[in-house]
């Protein structure tokens, strides 16, 4: 079920996605997480990682 994107506003943009990895900076050190689930909006890019994920 997608939904409304927070950041751009976009109607029903936001559309789930499941085990993928991302690249995560964090005070100029970059790591690999493996197996992060959330929802990315179509439209911007914009992610957010579920509970489990953040």
């Amino acid at each position: 079920m997608a939904r409304k994107c927070p950041t751009c506003d976009s109607a029903r943009s936001m559309v789930r996605f499941r085990n993928e990895a991302f690249d995560i900076e964090h005070q100029g050190t970059t790591a690999k997480v493996a197996g992060l689930s959330g929802w990315r909006c179509d439209a911007c890019g914009e992610v957010e990682f579920d509970a489990a994920s953040a």
